[in-house]
């Protein structure tokens, strides 16, 4: 399924299905460190079993313990009744567990939806699974607290590789779209 911009809808409403299964194909992933920037590709690869029924809720570290993330996995359940929505916060324990689980997630990953802290940054563990989802083709929403916004082309904007936890700024509104949120 795409989505554009134009697609925005409030959580409370059905977008309908995600995307189907690649059930049988490689899924290729990166063994790069998140703090580096964009992953590096992989011949290690990952076979999705079934069709992928997995919602993935991205946030920031600093967002784990806010009502912000709260409602985006409260949201997410809502939204998508069939999928199991999968909270980093709540299942893993530190960074490099993030790192051995992530090409995991990944392959199983039907939609992946985020937000950003309050000055609209992602530290480089979203960053990356951003990223890498994008180049898979996953349906990617960006929850502003009140609704989804689908983004097919994620662009991101004053970079920091200094600062992993402040990492790069959500571009968006996208500028050529002339939405306001």
């Amino acid at each position: 399924m795409k989505f554009t911009s134009r697609d925005a809808v409030p959580a409370q409403s059905a977008i309908g299905e995600p995307r189907g299964s690649t059930a049988g194909g490689r899924i290729r992933h990166s063994t790069a460190n998140p703090m580096q920037g964009t992953p590096a590709p992989s011949d290690a690869g990952y076979v999705r079993a079934e069709p992928a029924r997995l919602v993935y809720c991205a946030a920031p570290l600093s967002t784990f313990a806010t009502p912000y993330y709260a409602a985006l996995v409260a949201v997410c359940r809502a939204h998508f009744p069939d999928y199991r929505v999968y909270s980093p916060a709540d299942e893993l324990r530190s960074t490099k567990q993030w790192l051995r689980e992530w090409p995991r997630q990944l392959a199983n990953i039907a939609v992946l939806a985020f937000i950003t802290d309050d000055a609209g940054r992602v530290g480089a563990g979203v960053y990356r699974e951003v990223r890498d989802a994008a180049a898979r083709g996953i349906p990617i929403l960006f929850f502003d607290g009140i609704r989804f916004h689908p983004i097919p082309e994620p662009r991101f904007t004053d970079m920091d590789r200094r600062d992993s936890r402040s990492f790069a700024r959500l571009d968006w509104p996208p500028r050529d779209s002339g939405e306001r949120v």
